[in-house]
């Protein structure tokens, strides 16, 4: 025996099943070549065209959700310059600031944010136009002295920054 079908509601119509109001859906989006090069030529803007987009990551865990991306737990000038002159559209650099007290967090922010603009500007690709602060989405990191601390390193002045929930590479 079956048991009688429910009825679904939308704002807009009455389906008399589920599977009716499923195939009244868009079809499924599909990331066709098309997509991935305007992605990549959406990083390239932001960037200059000039350098791969460092992303400082304050925890090690968030390099788990990631692949195909170089990472790296060294913010040397050196290891940054080489970074930040491939072909790679991102990169992470693994600051592990969330596990810190908040002077020191801030403290290693802001060596970071120096270092890449040394490294930017000895890999001949700065100054910088974008970095990405990855932090947890409950902002359970030391937001916003870390990311301020980011920006001062970078020799940025700030008039905002951009929080999203996702970033998309």
């Amino acid at each position: 025996m079956t048991s009688p079908a429910k009825k679904c509601r939308t704002n807009e119509k009455t389906f008399g099943t589920t599977a009716q109001m499923e195939a009244a859906l868009p079809a499924p989006w599909q990331e066709g070549d098309r997509v991935l090069q305007l992605r990549c030529a959406t990083l390239v803007g932001r960037t200059n065209g000039r350098a791969s987009l460092p992303v400082i990551d304050d925890d090690p865990t968030g390099t788990q959700t990631v692949h195909s991306v170089q990472v790296t737990a060294d913010w040397a000038v050196p290891t940054l310059s080489s970074l930040l002159s491939t072909d790679r559209p991102c990169f992470y650099v693994l600051a592990n600031t969330r596990a810190l007290p908040p002077q020191e967090a801030v403290e290693r922010a802001e060596e970071i944010g120096r270092n890449l603009r040394l490294a930017a500007e000895s890999a001949g690709v700065g100054p910088l136009s974008a970095v990405i602060s990855r932090g947890d989405s409950t902002l359970r990191g030391h937001y916003p002295a870390e990311t301020d601390a980011l920006a001062r390193g970078l020799g940025w002045g700030s008039d905002g920054a951009t929080e999203a929930p996702t970033v998309v590479l």
